[in-house]
């Protein structure tokens, strides 16, 4: 399946939501097309919870930045967002079920399902989702690898 696609259709899909919390996209579309062995529908689960999160966890920083390059056997797709981060403590819990960052019922909806549901997927399709760390940002880098296709 062509990565471009289905970020282009979990854009779409996500819309509106973009719209109304007023975020910029940056789309860094691939110069040809990238091909990953992939179950389309659980791809764009992971895509979902990725812009999903963002728009939740970074409305202040109202920027989101998606993109995805072929590097040896994967495609690598990043997501990556202007909001307060991920404590470096954090970035391997944040995949775990019912984990959270902000425990407060004052802090956003949402059960702390969606991160270990989306790592879950992606290693699935012999992929990966993990935090990354990106020099002299702030905000979070989330990043999907995918098996690539051989064409």
């Amino acid at each position: 399946h062509d990565i471009d696609q289905l970020i282009k259709k979990a854009l779409a899909t996500q819309r509106f939501a973009i719209e109304k919390a007023e975020f910029e996209i940056e789309w860094e579309r691939s110069r040809k097309p990238l091909l990953a062995y992939v179950d389309p529908d659980a791809t764009e689960r992971i895509l979902l919870n990725l812009i999903d999160n963002a728009l939740k966890y970074a409305a202040d920083g109202k920027w989101l930045s998606i993109g995805a390059a072929a590097d040896v056997g994967m495609i690598v797709i990043r997501v990556t967002d202007r909001g307060p981060g991920i404590p470096v403590n954090q970035r391997e819990k944040i995949f775990t079920r019912f984990h959270r960052l902000d425990d407060q019922l004052t802090s956003q909806s949402g059960a702390g399902l969606g991160l270990s549901i989306a790592q879950m997927l992606a290693e699935g399709m012999n992929g990966s989702l993990q935090c990354v760390t990106e020099p002299n940002h702030l905000g979070a880098t989330l990043e999907l690898k995918l098996p690539r296709a051989n064409v």
